[in-house]
């Protein structure tokens, strides 16, 4: 992954996303398959893409206190993430978005984010999956 990448995840902070409780971010990932033809006997397989996009509402943000023996605690460069925080979004039944990278936009940030989102279930109502994005 690009520097640019870690360094842009590392200057998120809690702040930036705890003000936008209640509002959308749009989340895309573009998947690549190989398709298997059983009927093929060529050895090259196709590679098959799927555009998975999906708006999911920003639910809930929780910082996270340190422990004690946290070496981030010691930090004097600002290097280190100094408070973890979770983000839990919600997005509709269809599509499921499996785990992984996503490329996230949000009016409230000028470029992209690229951030990692594993589902934790069904939201209450059953209609929809919640999400979750850590940062620590």
């Amino acid at each position: 992954m690009p520097f640019f990448y870690f360094t842009c995840m590392m200057q998120l902070a809690f702040e930036d996303f705890s003000e936008h409780i209640g509002t959308t971010f749009s989340f895309s990932r573009t998947i690549e398959t190989r398709s298997v033809l059983a009927s093929s006997g060529s050895s090259a397989l196709p590679t098959l893409k799927e555009e998975l996009r999906s708006d999911m509402i920003l639910t809930k943000a929780k910082q996270y206190e340190l422990d004690a023996r946290d070496k981030r605690k010691e930090d004097t460069t600002g290097k280190l993430r100094q408070v973890p925080f979770t983000l839990h979004f919600e997005g509709i039944h269809e599509p499921y978005l499996p785990q992984g990278n996503y490329t996230v936009r949000h009016p409230a940030f000028s470029e992209p984010l690229e951030i990692f989102i594993t589902c934790l279930g069904p939201t209450d109502d059953t209609k929809g999956y919640v999400y979750e994005a850590v940062f620590g």
